[in-house]
């Protein structure tokens, strides 16, 4: 969802960044999910590609930035092992629906 805003669905008037976070916002609100978790998904959408901010902000905030660099630039990428990748998916709460979106937001 972190890119969103580069879509011609989404893009409007801001940066894709905060086109991507208000869709994204949006979509949770619209599918019943608290605003406190919207509004924490926004932004982490919102600043993703913000070096120095993101990091410093919650664990959900600085993983988006860090998943979005190591899928954009290979950021850090030998150190994502198959047994982390293993181990991050076990500790996942379990889903029934196979969109990704309903299984880290819970």
């Amino acid at each position: 969802m972190h890119d969103l805003g580069l879509t011609d669905e989404f893009a409007a008037e801001q940066r894709f960044e905060v086109d991507g976070a208000d869709a994204a916002s949006r979509f949770l609100v619209d599918n019943g999910y608290a605003e406190s978790k919207a509004e924490l998904v926004w932004d982490a959408i919102a600043l993703h590609s913000s070096a120095g901010i993101a990091v410093r902000k919650q664990p959900e905030i600085a993983l988006v930035y860090m998943g979005a660099h190591v899928d954009v630039m290979g950021m850090s990428l030998e150190e994502i092992t198959p047994s982390l990748v293993d181990d991050t998916l076990q500790l996942l709460p379990p889903h029934r629906n196979e969109s990704c979106i309903h299984c880290g937001i819970g």
